[in-house]
């Protein structure tokens, strides 16, 4: 006569803890794969803001005003130049030629840049909160809403009329815990320096012994 067994208890409790091995497994490379997704597409998102907010800052920084600082101009009449670049906690500020002026303005125009402020408009950038603004003669805009930081890059402003920007960008994806952040920098030939040094090549057959190449380029 044939017997019959059922499964025990045991086999019952390790068939039980095999197949949730086997879950767990199955659910924790799923969870892998869809943080590492959720991580990847974050950080293009912020690649991207970052780039189109860099643009809009680029065409406002490349057509700011400069200074003659008549307080630094050394004894061999070198002039120094300053900026109106102002970097502050939360903010970046300029001028930039009203757009009446800009529109017809080339490379080579040097209309006020020293002594004309009629001719300019005050821009600043904002980012309270992550959400940046320009506000400027127009209104004001929201630009991006993951903006942790704008600031000077590791080089200041450089003798050939150049300065470096860079952009912090950052957010919390749902279903994460930690914050994903992604910096962007971009160096930026400020038109109104690079005008001094062309205003003088004609003085010099060596641009090296040109004066504006020379200056030592301030930005208080």
């Amino acid at each position: 006569m044939n017997k019959k067994h059922g499964m025990t208890i045991v086999e019952l409790l390790v068939g039980m803890f095999v197949i949730a091995l086997v879950v767990f497994g199955i659910y924790n490379f799923t969870n892998n794969a869809s943080r590492k997704a959720t991580i990847a597409s974050t950080k293009g998102m912020l690649r991207q803001e970052a780039q189109v907010i860099l643009r809009a800052i680029e065409r406002d920084v490349a057509s700011s005003r400069v200074k003659v600082d008549e307080d630094l101009i050394d004894a061999d009449k070198t002039e120094k130049f300053k900026s109106t670049l102002e970097f502050g906690a939360g903010s970046l500020k300029m001028e930039i030629p009203k757009t009446s002026d800009s529109v017809t303005r080339t490379l080579f125009d040097n209309v006020g840049t020293d002594g004309d402020s009629g001719a300019y408009d005050d821009v600043t950038y904002s980012w309270g909160g992550g959400i940046l603004t320009r506000s400027g003669p127009d209104g004001t805009t929201t630009l991006g809403r993951h903006v942790k930081d704008i600031k000077k890059g590791s080089s200041d402003i450089t003798y050939d009329g150049k300065v470096e920007i860079q952009i912090v960008t950052a957010t919390i994806p749902i279903g994460l815990s930690n914050e994903i952040e992604h910096t962007e920098n971009v160096i930026i030939a400020i038109r109104q320096l690079q005008n001094k040094m062309l205003e003088s090549l004609s003085d010099y057959k060596d641009s090296r012994n040109n004066k504006y190449w020379r200056q030592k380029i301030r930005d208080e």
